[in-house]
């Protein structure tokens, strides 16, 4: 069942301020956590997509806990700090599939509506997806939409994606820049059950696509004609040694195309590259990694001239990365652990970013998006980056301020259900002090407002337990040291969708009243917030 959080959809809060560290002491750094506006803890980071929008490194991903469509853009170029994420979508269960590129100058999102059965596409309304237009169903016949993959086809935005219904690959694409309509979709494939992990390229001018074929077990791929993708050639099979052929990932490497892939058969991830430009025909694979259950979750990439993969290794739960001496892929250096703590490294997405190579990717463990980026061209080296807040499921109800100068979160840790306050130890927020429980007797801290009252942070809150306005104002400016919280309104079921400000010197709160359906309205007499005259 889709949950309602009231304010966590709405109050998009610092909750993403991230920094990298230089290390030259590891291969590989320590991810970055990437937030929810509904918080750290949950189960955030599936299907993400990642591409350069307005020069910094953006993310759309899937989030689980909320079943909603998330996304993120760096505010700078390297992605070592984040802005506020961004809700784009949470009308029933949407955002898996997600592929994200850039069209007609602004983010654009392609995925799947779990609810609908529909295939879905989303444009920003600016060049950074700081505000999103309304979600177009692309196609809504049937159940279509899954394994969907973006690209920007001759000036306009184009899909391929899975049609379960006919167990066929499909490909639609729209007839203006912004993808405000769309043409009827057309059928790529329809033999036996075709179209799963798909992944839409440009090659050599024209719209292509790599694919599984779930009868045959094979890799196949499918390019058009003309640049529009009006009509398209027959598929080639590429592969059909085993069951081979998901998590397909389509590049153009050197000229010509270029794919990898998991063998299900070796458990082993695969590499192919096409013998012309358009591929027709196609060279023997090559076996890229062998070693355990590797290669799922794979992402291709060409890193500083030479082509490169992210992927998901199974057997040691762990994201890798290695990257090919040659142009053309024909030898590849040894596998680089990237990431090994805890099960890590699904749903990768390898991209450059400010010249470096970097991975999106979920963790397992922890229920998280994590980002990562090398401190060099190649890969070689990589930075340490850290974490905002990790530790369960955080950051509902959350509310900012500035407090004593560096911003500060009041969050609602659902595990708990305890009040938190935390605040930065630098003005730009890049790391943070330890967490405070502000309030712990109950279940408090829901429908939470913070605001400076008297010089200190002060909240006011739903007090759960005992269904009543609760508020409560820091010891000093910097909220390391809390007064004990004031019952301000207990009379039936009460406090919930809070506001705080300061009026003509005095916190003043408004609120609901659920048993009287009624909106509240309470001003203290001091300004502190000591004593409180209610007025309804």
């Amino acid at each position: 069942m889709k949950l309602f959080y009231p304010f966590s959809k709405v109050l998009l809060v610092l909750s993403a301020i991230l920094v990298i560290k230089n290390s030259s002491a590891q291969t590989w750094g320590t991810p970055v956590v990437i937030e929810t506006p509904f918080g750290t803890g949950g189960n955030t980071g599936q299907y993400s997509s990642m591409e350069i929008v307005n020069g910094n490194p953006a993310m759309a991903y899937y989030d689980v806990t909320h079943l909603s469509l998330i996304y993120i853009r760096a505010s700078n170029s390297d992605g070592s700090a984040w802005n506020a994420p961004v809700v784009v979508d949470a009308i029933g269960t949407v955002g898996q599939y997600a592929s994200l590129a850039v069209i007609n100058g602004n983010p654009a999102i392609a995925y799947y509506d779990a609810t609908n059965l529909d295939v879905k596409y989303i444009r920003a309304n600016d060049v950074n997806g700081t505000s999103w237009g309304t979600p177009v169903t692309v196609e809504a016949t049937g159940s279509v939409g899954q394994y969907l993959s973006m690209k920007s086809i001759n000036g306009n935005p184009a899909i391929t994606y899975y049609d379960a219904s006919n167990s066929a690959l499909t490909f639609c694409r729209a007839s203006d820049a912004s993808g405000t309509v769309w043409n009827t979709p057309v059928d790529l494939d329809v033999t036996g059950t075709v179209g799963q992990y798909t992944s839409l390229d440009t090659i050599n001018g024209n719209p292509a696509v790599s694919y599984y074929d779930a009868t045959n077990s094979s890799l196949k791929y499918i390019r058009s004609t003309d640049v529009d993708g009006l009509t398209w050639s027959a598929s080639v099979t590429i592969d059909l040694t085993n069951t081979v052929g998901q998590y397909t990932s389509l590049e153009s490497v050197n000229g010509r195309p270029a794919i990898t892939y998991y063998d299900a058969t070796n458990s082993a991830l695969r590499y192919v590259r096409a013998a012309d430009a358009t591929g027709i025909t196609w060279n023997t694979p090559i076996d890229l990694d062998l070693t355990g259950t590797v290669g799922q979750y794979n992402s291709l990439k060409v890193v500083n001239g030479f082509p490169a993969v992210s992927y998901y290794d199974a057997t040691n739960t762990a994201l890798k990365y290695f990257r090919a001496t040659d142009a053309n892929g024909d030898i590849w250096l040894a596998p680089v652990s990237v990431d090994a703590a805890g099960t890590t490294g699904q749903y990768t997405c390898l991209n450059i970013v400010d010249g470096n190579p970097a991975i999106t990717y979920y963790d397992v463990s922890n229920t998280n998006l994590r980002f990562v980026r090398a401190t060099d061209t190649d890969g070689a080296v990589w930075g340490t980056p850290a974490s905002f807040d990790v530790t369960g499921d955080v950051g509902e109800y959350s509310s900012a301020v500035l407090a004593n100068g560096f911003p500060a979160v009041a969050y609602q840790n659902v595990a708990n259900l305890d009040l938190v306050f935390v605040r930065a130890l630098d003005a730009t927020g890049s790391s943070w002090g330890t967490s405070v429980n502000v309030d712990a007797t109950g279940s408090v801290g829901a429908y939470l407002s913070a605001y400076i009252v008297n010089g200190n942070p002060a909240i006011a809150y739903y007090d759960a337990t005992n269904t009543a306005l609760k508020f409560v104002r820091a010891a000093d400016a910097n909220g390391t040291t809390w007064n004990t919280p004031v019952n301000i309104d207990i009379t039936g079921t009460t406090g919930q969708y809070t506001s705080l400000c300061v009026i003509n010197g005095n916190p003043a709160i408004a609120y609901y009243d659920a048993t009287n359906s009624a909106l509240k309205y309470v001003r203290s007499t001091d300004a502190n917030g000591s004593a409180y005259t209610c007025d309804s």
